[in-house]
């Protein structure tokens, strides 16, 4: 069930193109994949499963899903719409997305490990 959930966390986010990345000086256009990057992701996706979670339970998050994201973009010194740009970017090199991805679910595992 739980990887059921990120498969479409993941899916959704694919879709939707949001992202944070920075450039890497030696090949202008493409994004390096940072730590900041997929610990950014990876909270994104924690935020969004927290969220359905709430939804599915009959909570209204709507009022306090914008400040949730505002809170963690500004963790990250980034707005909703640099993530969405940058993870757009990401997206046109499949290379840098899957490299990004992977490291994602490894950090997402990892934690659920931790939390057992």
């Amino acid at each position: 069930m739980k990887n059921k959930i990120l498969f479409y966390i993941l899916t959704f986010l694919f879709l939707v193109g949001s992202g944070c990345a920075t450039h890497r000086s030696d090949q202008p256009g493409e994004l390096e994949v940072t730590d900041s990057l997929i610990s950014l992701i990876a909270d994104v996706h924690l935020l969004e499963a927290q969220l359905t979670r709430e939804r599915a339970s009959g909570k209204k998050t709507d009022s306090l899903a914008d400040q949730r994201y505002d809170s963690l973009f500004a963790r990250y010194h980034t707005t909703k719409t640099g993530y969405e740009r940058i993870l757009k970017q990401l997206t046109l090199t499949p290379d840098r997305f899957v490299e990004a991805y992977d490291s994602v679910i490894q950090r997402l595992n990892k934690l659920e490990k931790e939390t057992e």
